[in-house]
């Protein structure tokens, strides 16, 4: 039904056409197995076909041009209630005294509230960054 193709890598499962990269697995047993929860579908499928066109990204205006020289000095953590935060202070000092840690990417809990009565996490980020190491917080949604 379009006449200018979606230009981006999405994914089609059952009735939906979703952004990939805004999207997660939520089941291994249901036809609903893919959602992306903080985005509607690009497109869903019935007997016709429903685009979200405002949310379609329009063609790109230039080659493609890939990006070989990325940093993966990166460690990314969910964190969960009950984490040990002494395992993160291991592997943050073991990261920078090898060089191999640049970024400590945090998913906080639910819409990213970190947990406020844990002062060994705050003191073991302040030491992160003491050490050079960039400390993101994203959320987990």
């Amino acid at each position: 039904s379009r006449d200018v193709p979606i230009c981006e890598v999405t994914i089609f499962f059952h009735d939906r056409l979703i952004r990939a990269c805004r999207s997660s697995k939520v089941n291994a047993g249901e036809m609903h197995a893919f959602d992306s929860p903080n985005l509607a579908p690009l497109a869903t499928v019935g007997i016709s076909i429903k685009e979200n066109e405002h949310l379609i990204l329009p063609q790109a205006r230039g080659a493609l041009r890939v990006h070989t020289k990325m940093d993966t000095r990166l460690l990314a953590l969910r964190l969960v209630p009950g984490f040990d935060d002494t395992i993160l202070r291991y592997m943050i000092k073991a990261g920078a005294e090898s060089g191999s840690l640049r970024a400590l990417v945090l998913q906080l809990y639910g819409t990213g509230n970190a947990p406020m009565v844990k002062d060994d996490l705050i003191e073991c980020l302040r030491e992160a960054r003491e050490l050079g190491i960039l400390v993101i917080a994203s959320t987990q949604c």
